[in-house]
């Protein structure tokens, strides 16, 4: 793993209590911490450590043991920690909300919707247009990170590059056939592709 610099040590008894183990994952700049409710090290993006130690907060494993804690501090308040399982908020537009948030961060048209997002991946039946690979589609936020820069996870492709995410305009095929095509269209990539193949048959 590649070491990272760490935040430092923090006295003892303070909201913060920091791991000695730091590293990257997905790219990101990871820290592992002890939660200060159940005592568990668990990990979370440097940036977020950065940020609760800014405000002041303390550092949690979960929504559960933050409530439980809080709970600890302020019995009035009553809060049931419970009820938080994170398979609660999972609907069937889940799996196509990182899709449209990505979409919506770029600097073009949007006017697809999770709706039309499930229904084209439903017509498509998982199949990539340009490859045929049935591709698996992650059901959440987090099961797109972690398959991080896999070249056969499904990305959301605009079929023509003059024009934004619009109704008609997208598919999803394999993130690297999304790449490949850049600023070429279908025939280009699959001529490409075709001398590739050709070219490896004569090894």
């Amino acid at each position: 793993m590649n070491r990272i610099p760490d935040l430092g040590a923090t006295p003892s008894g303070s909201k913060y209590t920091l791991y000695p183990a730091s590293y990257t994952r997905y790219n990101r700049p990871m820290i592992e911490l002890v939660c200060l409710n159940c005592g568990s090290i668990f990990s979370r993006r440097k940036a977020e450590v950065n940020r609760s130690v800014r405000l002041g907060r303390g550092t949690y494993c979960s929504k559960s043991c933050s409530i439980t804690s809080s709970n600890k501090s302020r019995p009035d308040r009553g809060a049931n920690a419970k009820n938080l399982v994170s398979s609660n908020r999972l609907d069937e537009f889940s799996p196509f909300r990182w899709y449209l948030a990505r979409a919506k961060q770029r600097k073009h048209q949007v006017t697809v919707t999770l709706e039309s997002l499930k229904a084209l991946w439903a017509y498509q039946k998982g199949l990539c247009p340009l490859s045929g690979v049935q591709m698996v589609l992650p059901s959440t936020t987090l099961a797109h990170d972690k398959l991080g820069s896999s070249p056969w996870k499904p990305s959301l492709d605009r079929i023509d590059n003059t024009k934004g995410y619009v109704e008609g305009n997208v598919r999803f095929v394999v993130s690297m056939a999304n790449m490949c095509r850049n600023k070429f269209d279908d025939e280009d990539v699959i001529s490409f592709c075709i001398k590739v193949a050709s070219h490896r048959g004569n090894w």
